[in-house]
């Protein structure tokens, strides 16, 4: 039995449902069979998806599906007749899936999810449904060039601060909840890429740790929507930073904004 066999017997297991239904049937208790469009993949994403279908406000048990399976014309999963989501998961490798959340892990950088979820209602004659939407990228891909004036703040960390640790997989929204990461240096002025996750605000705050305790808070999130940057976005697009930073000014590039200032929040 080939892999888009056994993952549509697995899902018809799932599901208890009779599977053919004539003309001269009551056709409301028969399946819909739902199929995904050829632009489910538009980015690239090269990891297994996560597929999750709530039948009428009943989660179905999450099934790993490879890529190339999805994305295969002959891929097809059988639902009830009803209310109906769709959400599909790529890249959730350190993050964890509970239910309709995922949440990034703590001390972690989020991973490079890729997903969709589209909702629907399907009626007593409808045989197929078509699963239009695509994967988007949830998180912003972030390159950081922090440039230090100051040979004073040579010692300090770094590290990334928020709060919003997640998304909703029905919605796609941010979750609240405190999540916070080190950022990795090598040398002064070195690049730095990361993910940050899908924001809800502007509360972000790119710290300057030394000996444990935050010397200097950033408003990162403030420069980031200052920039014209938008969250809501439903594929998150890259950004890119430089920080050239003392301890009584700072200037800073997002994305070809350019904002200087003094440092207000030396700690």
């Amino acid at each position: 039995m080939d892999a888009n066999r056994f993952l549509n017997a697995v899902l018809l297991l799932l599901t208890v449902l009779q599977t053919s239904c004539s003309v001269k049937e009551d056709r409301s208790t028969c399946p819909v069979i739902v199929k995904f469009s050829d632009r489910v993949n538009p980015y690239g994403c090269m990891s297994d998806a996560n597929l999750s279908i709530d039948e009428n406000n009943v989660w179905r048990s999450d099934l790993s599906v490879p890529m190339n399976t999805l994305e295969d014309k002959d891929f097809e999963v059988l639902i009830a007749k009803g209310q109906a989501s769709v959400s599909v998961i790529a890249g959730a490798s350190s993050s964890m899936i509970d239910g309709c959340s995922v949440i990034y892990g703590e001390g972690l950088p989020p991973d490079c999810i890729f997903a969709l979820s589209e909702s629907f209602r399907t009626e007593n004659w409808d045989e197929i449904y078509l699963v239009r939407d695509s994967l988007c990228r949830q998180v912003a891909r972030t390159t950081l060039k922090i440039v230090f004036l100051d040979d004073s703040l040579l010692p300090c960390s770094l590290s990334i601060h928020g709060n919003w640790n997640g998304f909703d997989r029905t919605t796609l929204e941010p979750l609240s909840g405190m999540h916070s990461f080190p950022l990795n240096r090598n040398a002064e002025g070195s690049e730095i890429h990361t993910f940050l996750p899908r924001q809800g605000d502007a509360s972000l705050t790119l710290d300057f740790v030394e000996s444990g305790t935050v010397r200097y808070s950033f408003p990162l999130g403030k420069m980031i929507v200052a920039s014209g940057y938008d969250w809501t976005e439903k594929h998150l697009e890259d950004i890119n930073i430089r920080v050239d930073c003392s301890v009584t000014k700072f200037g800073i590039t997002i994305n070809d904004w350019v904002e200087e200032g003094t440092v207000e929040y030396v700690m």
